[in-house]
């Protein structure tokens, strides 16, 4: 039997290291490898990735709404991604399902004078729209042959997260400080029990 993962705050706390919007919303799953950690369970925290994420939802939008159809898109975009990245052929259906979202038309920036300068004033979101510049912001991924040659899969079993690597460099890794760490102890143990049962 598997042990069981301790979830702690660290492990529930959003993350946007990912290298885009759309991979940022996939990597609210934690330990996708094991046992799956939900880091969007409630609107309180969906309204706190969107904020950090810099999409301001309309007034009085359906959040429970938009928390289950959130939810839905990152799944989708998480598969598409995943077959992706390991070369195993793309499902059609999953794509025209992404390509159907991001086609909804969203707010055209507009910029406010601010103190003797200007600035974007933020365009307020309709569900429809938030999917939408999620959706897009894949489609800019997966369809840039540059962006798309970036994308690795963390090499923790138990993590699985897809990220965008600096350009020209290999990295195993989602994070040095998180799975790196983590994957390096676990070495150590190893390496010291092996050495505990080849002394015996």
């Amino acid at each position: 039997m598997a042990p069981r993962t301790r979830v702690t705050a660290a492990l529930r706390a959003q993350r946007f290291d990912a290298g885009s919007l759309a991979l940022n919303l996939m990597a609210t799953v934690g330990r996708r490898g094991s046992r799956r950690i939900e880091r969007l369970p409630d609107t309180a925290s969906l309204r706190s990735w969107c904020q950090t994420s810099r999409l301001a939802l309309d007034e009085g939008i359906d959040e429970p709404e938009l928390l289950e159809r959130i939810r839905h898109l990152r799944e989708q975009a998480y598969a598409l991604t995943r077959a992706v990245v390991r070369a195993e052929g793309v499902d059609e259906r999953g794509l025209e399902a992404i390509n159907v979202v991001a086609r909804f038309p969203t707010p055209a920036p507009c910029l406010v004078a601010v103190a003797g300068t200007v600035e974007f004033a933020p365009a307020r979101l309709s569900i429809e729209a938030v999917l939408s510049v999620i959706a897009r912001d894949l489609a800019h991924v997966l369809g840039s042959p540059e962006l798309r040659a970036r994308l690795h899969e963390c090499h923790s079993e138990e993590c699985r997260m897809i990220f965008l690597a600096p350009a020209g460099r290999e990295q195993r890794w989602c994070s040095k400080a998180q799975c790196g760490n983590r994957a390096k102890v676990a070495a150590h143990r190893a390496r010291a029990a092996q050495m505990h049962q080849d002394s015996r």
